[in-house]
C-alpha cells in the first residue's frame, strides 16, 4: 500500500524511470506496443499499469518493479514484504517468459 502523504510517488517513479533510461513517452509506448497516452496516465495516476506492463517497464528500463514502487517510506516492514512479493513475481513473470520463447523457437 503506497503512503498517504505521498500517494503518486509511484507514478513519479514511472516517469523517473523512463527519463533515466533516456526514453521519450512515444519510445516507451512503442516498445510496450500502447499508447504514448497510455504512459502519460500512468505517469500521471489516471491510469494504474497492469503487472505485465510494470515488468516491461522495468525489463525495458534496466531497473526492478521493486524500484519503481519503491517510497521514502519502504522501511516500513509491510512495504518490504510487499516488495520481496513482487521481486518473486517479477522473477517468474520472467522466468515463463522465457520458457514461452524458447518454446515458440523450438517449433
Amino acid at each position: 500500500m503506497l503512503p498517504m502523504d505521498d500517494p503518486f510517488n509511484f507514478y513519479k517513479n514511472i516517469k523517473s524511470v523512463r527519463v533515466a533510461a533516456g526514453l521519450s513517452q512515444r519510445e516507451l509506448a512503442k516498445k510496450l506496443n500502447i499508447s504514448n497516452k497510455t504512459i502519460s496516465a500512468y505517469e500521471t495516476g489516471r491510469a494504474v499499469p497492469p503487472t505485465t506492463t510494470l515488468v516491461k517497464i522495468a525489463e525495458i528500463t534496466g531497473v526492478s518493479v521493486s524500484d519503481i514502487i519503491r517510497t521514502k517510506h519502504d522501511t516500513d516492514k509491510s512495504n518490504i514484504k510487499i516488495i520481496d512479493r513482487l521481486d518473486y513475481i517479477e522473477e517468474r513473470v520472467s522466468s515463463l517468459e522465457q520458457i514461452i520463447i524458447k518454446l515458440i523457437n523450438e517449433k
